[in-house]
């Protein structure tokens, strides 16, 4: 079995990359606001794909805590000789 610490090193960094995808989430809702800035049919289509695409990198960033947690949780284990 691979060391703990290193498990838990691993499960940190997959935790701050989950972290980091937030930020450009964040910034692309504040700067594209939904319907705030261009209207029709264009504009819907954009704001669609814009939503679907914010929603996949949410959850890539949710299944990114999800592998932490598990990693966390291994390197709990009791290692045996």
């Amino acid at each position: 079995m691979a060391d703990p610490a290193q498990i838990r090193a691993a499960a940190q960094q997959l935790r701050t990359l989950a972290s980091g995808l937030g930020q450009p989430v964040s910034a692309l809702t504040r700067t594209y606001p939904a319907g705030s800035i261009w209207k029709g049919p264009a504009a819907d289509r954009f704001y669609g794909d814009l939503s679907s695409a914010l929603s996949a990198i949410g959850r890539c960033a949710s299944e990114l805590e999800s592998y932490a947690t598990t990693l966390d949780s291994q390197a709990s284990q009791p290692t045996s000789p």
